[in-house]
């Protein structure tokens, strides 16, 4: 989302401020058990992860990876949560791990 496309929705999200219309932002929704998670925004749950930058031109190919490296966490921790716990109180199965 570009900033000068969505002027109330940005303002929303990040404050009043003056703003360029350059910057953006990517982000990914958080799920949880097929449902979303986080705050609730207008009744519903709204949380997810967020990379803003000043431009839309300074978004590269690290700041894609740093979304994708998040995203990544963000399913690994998912994907322990979600399977059943067969060795131990309290603790993950054995093949999670966690960087």
């Amino acid at each position: 989302m570009q900033q000068a496309e969505s002027k109330e929705n940005w303002i929303n999200l990040f404050g009043e401020k003056t703003w360029r219309g350059s910057e953006c932002m990517m982000g990914i929704r958080l799920m949880y058990h097929e449902r979303p998670v986080g705050l609730n925004y207008h009744e519903r749950p709204a949380g997810c992860l967020i990379l803003l930058a000043d431009h839309f031109k300074t978004v590269n190919e690290r700041d894609k990876g740093i979304l994708t490296y998040l995203v990544n966490i963000y399913h690994r921790i998912k994907d322990c949560n979600d399977r059943k716990i067969g060795h131990g109180k309290g603790l993950p199965p054995k093949n999670c791990k966690f960087v």
